[in-house]
């Protein structure tokens, strides 16, 4: 198709009768008949349900929250049958560097609003203005509004050309940095692969291994060896430094990778659930965000809603289920398996090193054991440190590695990838 560059800007209002259906669903929420599960082991607990329920009828503000978002400026662009939602918003610095920031799954463009200031005007944050980005952030293919998509194929590469089309076709960045984590690493990463004459530098706060989808691993880094079973560089592999890495990921794929494994396979089946029930939409994305990060964070929701308030857990099963892409935004899992293709699909770059996806379902009958369970922290306030602390001096290329500079299992992956300023 024609490409359109005339963006129109884009404010958004969600219909009274959506709005007053959604309560209604709300209010005749049937409770699962939760038991033995006060530590949470066996997933989502049905006595937290209940308070982030009420919350939503009695205490939470959806057009409270709309006018908040609607002070940022949002535009949208028809671009590769994508009906496609961007914000940009221009640094006040003398220079600003352009700089494409991601969302992932189960996130919306909302829960990187607290980055966009200091970045844009670091100088009202104690930084520099020197240090200003021009900051452009989508909604990714199929989730919040970016929708209705009605393509298939959306996956982290395919996302990936559509962006370069927006930063340089429609925007006219000559070039641009871009930084992402959980599925916009994959995103962030493929521009740096691919589109490397374009992208002055690549961050990423969740490196993942590019064949990560993939039943097999082309990018194994030759001479290190993996866990047969995990598909994990094996514990031989990390150096001191890096004691406890190879536990946590192993901990990660053997009882926090069951809701990849379904949105990988049958994203279909689970869309019909989460857009019939809001309380349903909620659920799925509540037990994910409470689970990643309780290492760092601790057990019970006073920690975790130190973290993630009520109302950002609420706002985010909200923009979900009231533009119905529960199901698309779970899709792009699915579509990573079906149709990436071989290496050269990333361009001239070697891949990155991450432990690859693997299944574990079949390995493990036992019931999730309780006590901390996750690999990541994954948090508004992790980003927020993140862009306070990090000017664009010293914004560096992450092709990379999870591991660290000495890690045995990377080091001699890619003479490319290595820590370069930008200045």
């Amino acid at each position: 198709m024609a490409l359109d560059q005339s963006p129109t800007k884009f404010e958004i209002h969600i219909p009274d009768e959506d709005l007053n259906d959604m309560m209604a669903r709300l209010k005749r929420t049937r409770f699962m008949d939760d038991f033995a599960n006060d530590d949470w082991k066996y997933g989502y607990n049905t006595a937290y349900h209940r308070t982030l329920i009420d919350y939503w009828i009695n205490e939470y503000d959806w057009r409270d929250v709309e006018r908040r978002m609607n002070e940022l400026p949002h535009f949208k662009i028809d671009l590769m049958d994508v009906p496609l939602h961007y914000i940009h918003v221009k640094g006040k610095g003398p220079n600003p560097m352009p700089l494409l920031i991601h969302h992932g799954w189960p996130w919306t463009f909302w829960d990187l609003r607290k980055v966009i200031g200091p970045l844009t005007d670091p100088e009202a944050y104690g930084g520099n203005a020197e240090d200003s980005f021009d900051v452009v952030l989508i909604s990714l293919p199929g989730y919040g509004f970016s929708s209705p998509l009605r393509t298939t194929g959306w996956n982290f590469h395919k996302t990936a050309d559509l962006e370069n089309k927006l930063m340089t076709e429609v925007l006219g960045y000559e070039k641009y940095a871009t930084a992402g984590g959980d599925w916009g690493a994959l995103v962030a990463q493929q521009h740096g692969h691919k589109y490397e004459n374009d992208v002055i530098g690549v961050y990423t706060h969740f490196p993942a291994q590019m064949s990560h989808y993939l039943p097999e691993h082309p990018d194994q880094p030759e001479g290190i060896e993996y866990d047969p079973i995990l598909g994990l560089p094996a514990a031989s592999e990390y150096t001191a430094e890096e004691a406890g890495w190879f536990e946590r990921g192993k901990n990660f794929v053997e009882n926090e990778s069951g809701s990849g494994e379904i949105q990988l396979t049958t994203p279909q089946t689970l869309g019909a659930l989460v857009a019939d029930s809001p309380a349903g939409q909620l659920a799925w994305i509540t037990e994910k965000r409470y689970f990643w990060g309780l290492a760092e964070r601790g057990t019970g929701t006073e920690a975790f809603e130190k973290v993630w308030p009520k109302e950002d857990l609420i706002t985010t099963a909200a923009v979900y289920y009231l533009t119905n892409t529960g199901g698309t935004s779970v899709g792009t899992t699915g579509n990573a398996a079906a149709t990436l293709g071989s290496p050269a699909t990333t361009g001239s770059r070697s891949w990155a090193c991450r432990p690859p996806y693997q299944s574990s379902l079949a390995k493990s009958t036992s019931p999730r054991s309780p006590g901390p369970r996750s690999t990541s922290t994954f948090s508004s306030t992790a980003s927020t440190t993140t862009a306070a602390t990090s000017p664009r001096s010293r914004f560096r290329t992450s092709l990379s590695t999870t591991c660290a500079p000495s890690s045995k299992a990377c080091a001699d992956l890619n003479p490319t990838s290595s820590n370069r300023r930008i200045s």
